[in-house]
C-alpha cells in the first residue's frame, strides 16, 4: 500500500520517509514506494523538499562513505532480451 501523507504529519518526517521508500534499494525493487498520496494542504510543501532531497542525493562509487547510490541498471530491455535468447535458443 503507497505511504499516505496526511496534514498532522511533520512534512519533513513524511519527505524524509517517502524518500526513503523511493530510493531504498535503488528503486529497483519490487516494493519501492513510487506512489505517494499527500494531502493537497501540504502538497506544495512536500513537493519542494522532495525534489531538494532527491537533487541533493549523492550518487557515484558505491565504496565511496559518501555515496548514497551507486550503479543502477538502465539496460533492462538488452538484459530481458539476453535471458530470452537463452531460454528460446538452448
Amino acid at each position: 500500500m503507497p505511504p499516505h501523507i496526511c496534514v498532522f504529519l511533520l512534512v519533513d518526517y513524511a519527505v524524509s520517509v517517502a524518500h526513503r521508500a523511493i530510493f531504498t534499494n535503488a528503486a529497483q525493487n519490487c516494493t519501492a514506494g513510487s506512489r505517494t498520496f499527500v494531502h493537497a494542504k501540504i502538497y506544495d510543501q512536500f513537493i519542494a523538499k522532495s525534489i531538494e532531497l532527491a537533487t541533493n542525493r549523492v550518487l557515484g562509487d558505491p565504496f565511496d562513505a559518501m555515496t548514497e547510490q551507486g550503479p543502477q541498471v538502465n539496460h533492462f530491455a538488452k538484459r530481458e532480451k539476453n535471458i530470452c535468447e537463452y531460454c528460446f535458443y538452448r
